[in-house]
Parts: C-alpha cells; structure tokens; sequence
C-alpha cells in the first residue's frame, strides 16, 4: 500500500504560489470531481480547513483550524506512518461526527485529492491561510495532521515560511530522528502507544507527549497529567507533562491493546 508521507516527501517540496483566478476554478472542479466520487452532489466547494472538530473549537488563545483527512489507510493510501494496531482501534476518526458517513466520506475526498494531486491540493492550503490570516490577522493556529501523521516540515516547507505568524501544531507517533529541524512555528506532541510505553523516554525527545487514558490520572509513570482535553493549545502546555486526553469513541472501553491506559 502507498505510504503518502513517503510519496509526497519524494515527490516534493511543492510549491506554494498563489492560484491564478484560472487556476482556482479548475481546483474548485477537482474537488467538486472528487466530491462526487464519494456521494456527495451538488457545487459546494467547501475549505480544506474546517474548525468544525470539537477540540479544535476549544482553543482559547487563537482561532484555529484543521485539516482532517481519513487516518491510518482507510482510504487505500496510509497517511499515518508509525500507527499501531491499538491506536487503528481506537482512532478519533469513530468520536463524535465521525461516526457519520458525511464527515467520514469529506476526510475520504480530501485525503484522495492529496493523494493524486499533491501539487493542487497544497496551493489550496495556502490560499486557504492567506485568506484566514486576512481575517484572523496573528492570531491563528493550524493543525495539519488532525487524523494523519503527516511530515508537513519536509514537503511542503514553505508553508511554514511564508505563514510565520500562523502557530501550527500537531500530535506523532514518528521517532525524534524523523522530525529534525522542524520550524520555529510548528510544535509538535509526541504520543504514546502500546509499542513505545516510556514516558520519560518520549518527552526526551518531545516536549509534551499525549496519553489516552480510560481515566485521567493526577500522576502517570511519575509524571504530571494536565487535561489534554479542555483545549487543543498545545503549544502553550507546559514542557515536561503528560496531557492525558480521556478515551472516546471506539476507544472506550478495555481494548487490551495496551495504547488505552488504565490506572
């Protein structure tokens, strides 16, 4: 199966010029193309980037935005690289609205647009921040990966150039020695699993790191727990603590897997 980290990092970098007026309609028809595809009709060409996840709604220092595309390989590309069979279980994708086929198709279309049409999809994305840091001005933040894991940094990393007062962030799962050098503006959470269960070994690596716990703990392994789950302001989190976001979806109740934690 196609690994799209992979595929898109050699593949790239990708440019991220501004669409002509031209160039905008024939990308407002490859999503509407797209859209078909998975059952959708009709010509609404919605955003790339919603604010419709209820954690990202949460924010309180900026107004920030997504990009939700379907995790793990559902769509029949892998977007997440160092998923685990526990983390596949109980994957957010089932929480909330993701339950509908609606919301579960609208990750299917876009991950398929990344998919087959990097160079479009990824000029999209930056039209997209040009008009949010119109109306926003610096007080915006971006999660790129809100199902994925996607190494952003290395094929698109003029994303993080020109928009350098945009804070992004995001959650992974990928050793230390595969996100290096990354931006000033993007700050990253390391997550535990059932394959990497220290603690104190991952926050070597990141400053913060996400466990999912059936309920959440003062202390975990010696470290302090915050409540990952009354904002997604990561990067404002304290170094050195875990945030403990509690189970939902499929993740509710005893997987046995080991990447829901019980204590």
């Amino acid at each position: 199966m196609k690994n799209l980290d992979r595929s898109l990092i050699d593949s790239g970098p990708y440019d991220i010029r501004p669409l002509s007026r031209s160039e905008l309609t024939h990308a407002n028809n490859l999503k509407r193309e797209y859209m078909r595809r998975v059952g959708f009709q009709g010509k609404a060409t919605p955003s790339l980037l919603g604010k419709e996840n209820t954690k990202l709604k949460k924010s309180k220092g900026a107004v920030t935005y997504g990009l939700s595309l379907l995790p793990a390989d559902l769509s029949g590309v892998n977007v997440c690289s160092f998923s685990t069979a526990g983390c596949r279980a109980g994957c957010l994708a089932s929480a909330g609205r993701g339950r509908f086929d609606s919301v579960s198709n609208g990750r299917r279309w876009r991950t398929n647009l990344l998919a087959e049409h990097p160079d479009i999809f990824i000029r999209l994305i930056a039209h997209e921040l040009r008009q949010l840091e119109t109306r926003h001005g610096k007080k915006l933040a971006v999660r790129l990966n809100v199902l994925s894991d996607l190494r952003w940094e290395l094929f698109a990393p003029n994303l993080f150039r020109e928009f350098e007062t945009v804070q992004f962030y995001d959650y992974t799962k990928f050793p230390a020695s595969g996100r290096k050098n990354l931006p000033d503006n993007y700050y990253l959470t390391g997550s535990y699993s059932e394959r990497n269960t220290s603690v104190k070994k991952l926050l070597k690596s990141y400053p913060t790191v996400a466990v999912v716990f059936e309920s959440v703990p003062v202390k975990f392994q010696g470290v302090r727990v915050i409540d990952g789950d009354a904002h997604d302001d990561r990067y404002s989190d304290p170094n050195g603590v875990i945030v403990g976001l509690k189970a939902k979806g499929d993740a509710i109740g005893d997987d046995s897997s080991g990447f829901v934690v019980t204590v």
